[in-house]
């Protein structure tokens, strides 16, 4: 099936205003040429500043990711389209169309020249971050492609869905390993030394794999509840997952300890991202029925540092911009955020 590339129409749109919680009587926000709202928020607001909204999805966004160089970002969304941003939301998006089913995930390459998507076509799709154009697609998932990762090298991409995560050569789309978990795969994230993968599953489990063997190197448990998201130290030492026990857990990649757990979300916990200094993490969660919740929290002494406050529901994708002063979060308000992450 052809792709279909569109770029959505720089026309103004009407907005609605969107109140911060917990900030009553917040300024009416702007609204640029896209369709984007700018949101003013009060000086000093103690659950931190959001600095852009982008609209424009018809759907649920389910995923978000900064490019290498931090001008752009890329959203998935169940209305079937990735979207690439201009960062500052003074452009208007280039719409990527050739899924026939939600689009649950995108990676960046390590270069920002390309894109991998996941879907609920059970299909991986590599795409031009310039043209739009659909370049690769990779077919042997049996069901809903819940996660993409792009080594940083640059060579593979590893996708993540039915009980499996697949590794698969950029190029050729050629499968290079199969790595096997009991039950649903929801994440996958190779290692920034580029030697290791990280996988989480319905079954409870965080399992980290070699990249070249494609063998299951050490399981991690300790999880109640299914294991939604998984990022890697920047050092590749160790990993943090986010699960449906309403807990973010720091590991020891060697080993395999447990050697911290973060309590405070009030509900699932869907996404959890490492700072580029290693010093914090954000995490998303929530679910239908409350706010999205977005929370920072400092790794050295485990305490929550900021709440984020402003999504209307739940928050299912978490990313750290290269520089790591701002955040950009995903939604099913249809809605993507940019926050200042460091004052």
């Amino acid at each position: 099936m052809q792709a279909t590339i569109r770029w959505a129409p720089v026309v103004p749109l009407l907005a609605t205003a969107i109140l911060l919680a917990g900030c009553a009587g917040s300024p009416s926000p702007s609204t640029g040429p896209n369709g984007e709202t700018k949101q003013a928020v009060p000086p000093g607001n103690k659950v931190g500043d959001q600095l852009l909204v982008l609209t424009g999805h018809t759907s649920n966004v389910f995923c978000v990711a900064w490019s290498p160089d931090g001008s752009r970002l890329a959203s998935a969304s169940q209305d079937e389209s990735v979207r690439i941003w201009d960062a500052k939301g003074s452009a208007a998006p280039l719409i990527l169309t050739g899924h026939k089913g939600s689009v649950w995930a995108v990676a960046w390459s390590p270069d920002g020249k390309h894109l991998a998507s996941g879907s609920g076509d059970d299909t991986v799709r590599v795409w031009d971050a310039l043209t739009g154009k659909e370049t690769l697609a990779f077919r042997n998932h049996a069901d809903t492609v819940h996660g993409v990762s792009w080594s940083s090298d640059g060579h593979q991409i590893a996708s993540a869905g039915d009980k499996t995560a697949r590794v698969w050569d950029a190029l050729t789309g050629r499968e290079a390993h199969t790595l096997r978990h009991k039950r649903g795969v929801e994440s996958v994230a190779f290692s920034p030394n580029g030697l290791r993968l990280a996988t989480t599953s319905y079954d409870r489990t965080i399992r980290l794999w070699g990249r070249e063997s494609g063998r299951e190197e050490l399981s991690l448990e300790g999880h109640t509840g299914d294991v939604n998201g998984v990022c890697w130290s920047p050092d590749s030492l160790r990993v943090a997952s986010a699960s449906d026990d309403k807990s973010v857990r720091i590991w020891d990649a060697q080993g395999g300890k447990e050697l911290q757990s973060f309590s405070g979300h009030t509900a699932r916990v869907s996404d959890v991202a490492w700072s580029p200094d290693g010093k914090h993490l954000a995490s998303a969660g929530g679910d239908r029925d409350r706010l999205g919740e977005l929370k920072l929290w400092e790794v050295g002494s485990g305490k929550e540092v900021r709440t984020l406050l402003g999504h209307t529901a739940q928050v299912f994708s978490v990313d750290w911009s290269p520089d790591g002063k701002r955040l950009a979060s995903a939604s099913w308000d249809m809605t993507v955020r940019v926050w200042k992450a460091a004052d």
